[in-house]
């Protein structure tokens, strides 16, 4: 069955009108005024962010927007974690990024018997688990950023089910301004993602779901040294 599609109204008219309205200008909104304009972007400095402990607010972030936060002096400390969470969870394979927090955090995860494999799309969506590490991580907001090209790619963060990222302090800055500024001067990535707690979406009729589009839980271990 072939559909056509027909044109109704006076097509020439409707755009003549567009035309004498574009020749006007824009008419000034005496009721809300366009500010003016601004010769740079403006530095906002959030609330929330206590410049001296850029570690305690991104903790505090990252949980208010649905990530677990484990702080640990140094990575063999993640062992007890790692083993409570292959028991509580039934993790039975996971996948690792290239990043070398992640290729330790997976040979632990071995020792439980894990199933562990290095990034590929199909072990990815096979997983119950990814293991990744991250180029930054921002305080302001608790988001882990991930470039494409030092971590092997993005899937060990998306298709599995649960998501275990291991970050370094010194890896953290203290604004989206700041990761902005760092992407542009240092990534050579095809691709960078803002990841800001668990898997979320939600339709017209404001039912918020979780792990429709990615993992259902994001543990974030945060290594002091």
């Amino acid at each position: 069955m072939t559909t056509e599609a027909t044109e109704t109204g006076d097509r020439d008219a409707f755009l003549d009108r567009l035309r004498a309205r574009l020749a006007g200008g824009v008419p000034e909104n005496t009721l809300h005024p366009l500010p003016p304009p601004v010769t740079e972007v403006p530095v906002v400095t959030p609330t929330n962010l206590d410049p001296d402990d850029l570690p305690g607010t991104f903790a505090a972030m990252a949980t208010r927007v649905g990530m677990q936060v484990h702080r640990v002096g140094a990575l063999d400390e993640v062992v007890p974690l790692l083993a409570a969470m292959v028991e509580e969870r039934g993790i039975r394979r996971a996948v690792v990024s290239a990043d070398a927090d992640a290729r330790a955090a997976g040979e632990m995860l071995e020792v439980f018997g894990v199933d562990v494999k290095p990034l590929h799309v199909q072990d990815a969506a096979d997983a119950d688990l990814g293991v990744t590490g991250a180029a930054i991580g921002i305080a302001a907001t608790g988001s882990l950023v991930q470039a494409s090209a030092p971590s092997g790619g993005r899937t060990a963060s998306l298709l599995p089910t649960a998501h275990v990222c291991v970050i370094r302090e010194h890896q953290l800055v203290a604004t989206t301004r700041d990761a902005i500024r760092w992407v542009a001067d240092e990534v050579e990535s095809s691709n960078v993602v803002f990841i800001t707690g668990p898997s979320r979406s939600a339709d017209i009729e404001q039912l918020l779901v979780t792990g429709v589009h990615g993992p259902t839980t994001v543990d974030v271990v945060l290594v002091r040294g």
